[in-house]
């Protein structure tokens, strides 16, 4: 027998129905692409931005400042709170590849984004050694200087290029990383151990005093499994997808600040004692810097994620994320028109303007070229 339903009924129904196309797993009308996070779009533009603050740190405190100055020891400061930006680029890239539920063919792994960042990497190679080549007052179309151009682009490969094949040998790695954070236990057991065994018991080597009697234990230790960027590739994907007791977070905030701290202080320290910059302690595989990544990334994940965005500002934030690959591609060639071809070189003014203004600039004329080179479909596909 026919019932008719009622106005509540129907009004719960349809509500229940467009509650049911917001959710991840709802049914045919649900939207199938995973939901975008406003906040590590925020964070790749945060690092990549950082990552500029330090390439405008490095000449100002090997060439232009006297260690030990009041400004060397600003600009060291400032160096020192942003070593984080590389390993939260990676933890970034970790939070994507590594989900086992998101689905990620070899094809497309290996096919796709393996190969992009290979050619991007031998593209550019070549493109800073023909500027280099080019700034000494060589004809770039020369034969002879084509070949030094090829020669030296891999031999003497520009500085910040070397990311480049480090994330393409993680990507090697994703097929048995994701085995590991398909469960929690396994995940949380890599990221401790490999925390461990490469930012600690590696680095014992270093200290000189212990170095004659550790040194043949960690070499023969045999734990390169762990070592590398591999730690913060799953500790991207751990922090992304599970919570973190909030007085663990509290605790490693604040270790962040210490590390900070004993970063600029240690630094200080051996530069003075060497009568140059020493920046033993600025390297990204030791534990100051491992804390303060993984606390920058649990501060976007747990405070900067509260902040509501609208649909248009999160999609400008999408687009500006997507562009900031080729912003750090381009970044150093900026920098340099800046010095050689500009005459800006800071040292007439504090560092602690003049280095995040420079940068801002900096960042902001190397997305107008990301933006450009985006919209040219070759060099969109292979080379940002």
């Amino acid at each position: 027998m026919w019932v008719p339903m009622s106005p509540v009924i129907l009004r719960d129904c349809l509500a229940a129905l467009r509650a049911a196309r917001q959710l991840p797993g709802g049914n045919a009308m649900t939207e199938t692409k995973p939901t975008r996070l406003v906040w590590m779009d925020l964070l790749r533009i945060f690092c990549i931005f950082t990552v500029i603050i330090i390439h405008v740190s490095g000449p100002l405190m090997e060439q232009t400042f006297k260690v030990g100055s009041t400004a060397w020891q600003q600009t060291n400061a400032l160096a020192s709170c942003v070593r984080f930006s590389v390993p939260v680029l990676v933890m970034i890239s970790g939070a994507f590849f590594l989900d086992p539920n998101r689905p990620c063919p070899g094809k497309k792994l290996f096919g796709q984004k393996l190969v992009r960042v290979l050619v991007a990497w031998l593209l550019w190679s070549v493109i800073y050694a023909a500027v280099m080549w080019g700034r000494r007052g060589y004809n770039v179309l020369q034969g002879e200087t084509v070949g030094k151009i090829f020669d030296s682009a891999f031999r003497e490969n520009y500085f910040h290029l070397w990311f480049l094949p480090m994330i393409a040998g993680l990507y090697l790695t994703v097929p048995l990383l994701r085995k590991i954070t398909a469960d929690e236990k396994a995940t949380k057991y890599f990221i401790a151990v490999g925390f461990v065994a490469d930012f600690v018991f590696a680095q014992l080597p270093k200290i000189e005093p212990i170095r004659p009697y550790v040194y043949d234990l960690v070499k023969n230790a045999n734990l390169f499994f762990f070592y590398g960027f591999s730690v913060f590739f799953a500790a991207g994907y751990y922090f992304t997808y599970y919570e973190v007791r909030p007085w663990l977070r509290r605790l490693l905030y604040a270790l962040a600040v210490c590390s900070c701290i004993v970063t600029a202080c240690v630094t200080a320290g051996l530069s003075l004692k060497k009568g140059e910059l020493d920046a033993s302690a600025y390297a990204s595989l030791l534990p100051n810097t491992a804390v303060t990544s993984f606390a920058v990334f649990l501060f976007f994940k747990n405070v900067v994620s509260k902040i509501r965005w609208s649909d248009r500002a999160a999609r400008g934030i999408a687009k500006v994320s997507a562009w900031s690959f080729g912003v750090y591609l381009v970044h150093v060639l900026v920098r340099e028109f800046m010095v050689k071809n500009l005459g800006i070189t800071g040292v007439e003014h504090s560092p602690l303007w003049f280095i995040p203004v420079s940068a801002l600039g900096i960042f902001l004329v190397s997305l107008l070229l990301s933006v450009i080179l985006n919209h040219i479909p070759f060099l969109r596909k292979y080379i940002v």
